[in-house]
């Protein structure tokens, strides 16, 4: 199955929920993979963001089950001057698998049991909190705490934009630059956050030729760089993204993914260090 945009000829594949269980009409819920420099895979409601895996890359998934890329599925991407879509295909041709867009507002695989006659639920998407898009809203980070403390904290150098919200556990109206705080040719530097779905690249631009230190050095010396990460730092490969404006949609990652190295002052750079 492929996903994405025949640039010849205009040709956009993507997946459409039934509008109810018994109606095939279309619904509220459609899975797109998105054009941008690192093309992302979105699940929209109403044409609204709902679910956002995180930038497509070479050893990174995302959001995407790690399960179902290593047994079920292989995801091949294509972005180049024809294409940019991505490709499912089954890595055990006896293996009998479909995915669907589920009216009730998740992407879900299934894998046919043979024996049994049924179709089993294999992964799903989003499942849960942080999953949700802006869930912590602008420049704010989610970290899933199980329910014991609030999801949300914001990036360093923001502060909640509604206190009184984030008290009563709404994060969704996210964080700002912290009052005061001059990151402007002011002795400014960079904080490293690990291990993260890296935001939403809609805002990024790419740089397949600069080293990780050289885009530290061009988003320093432009005042309106956010944020930079090399999404293969851990291959060595030379492929660098700057983020301009607020970082949308960011989360912790327990285990794997890549760093965002996110623009700070000279006072919370030196708490940093």
């Amino acid at each position: 199955m492929k996903l994405g945009l025949d640039r010849r000829t205009s040709l956009n594949r993507f997946l459409t929920s039934w509008k109810s269980e018994d109606d095939p009409a279309p619904g509220s819920y459609s899975h797109s993979f998105e054009p941008t420099r690192y093309p992302q895979l979105f699940l929209y409601k109403d044409r609204a963001p709902y679910w956002h895996a995180g930038p497509i890359i070479e050893e990174h998934q995302g959001a995407i089950s790690k399960m179902a890329k290593d047994f079920i599925y292989d995801f091949t991407t294509v972005n180049n001057a024809m294409e940019v879509t991505m490709m499912y295909s089954v890595v055990d041709a006896s293996v009998i698998s479909r995915i669907m867009v589920h009216e009730s507002g998740s992407v879900k695989l299934f894998v046919w049991h043979d024996e049994e006659q049924w179709w089993t639920e294999f992964y799903y998407n989003p499942k849960e909190h942080c999953e949700y898009y802006l869930k912590c809203g602008p420049n704010g980070i989610c970290g899933a705490n199980n329910g014991v403390q609030f999801d949300c904290t914001c990036l360093p150098s923001f502060e909640p934009k509604s206190p009184g919200d984030w008290y009563l556990r709404n994060g969704s109206g996210g964080c700002k630059r912290r009052k005061g705080a001059v990151i402007c040719r002011s002795g400014e530097g960079f904080v490293k956050v690990k291990r993260l779905k890296l935001p939403n690249t809609s805002t990024a631009r790419v740089d397949m030729s600069l080293s990780l230190k050289e885009c530290e050095q061009a988003c320093l010396r432009d005042c309106d760089c956010t944020a930079y990460s090399s999404a293969n730092e851990s291959m060595g490969n030379m492929d660098v993204s700057k983020w301009y404006g607020d970082l949308v949609d960011t989360r912790v990652f327990s285990d794997l993914g890549p760093d965002l190295y996110v623009r700070v002052n000279a006072i919370d750079l030196g708490t940093h260090c």
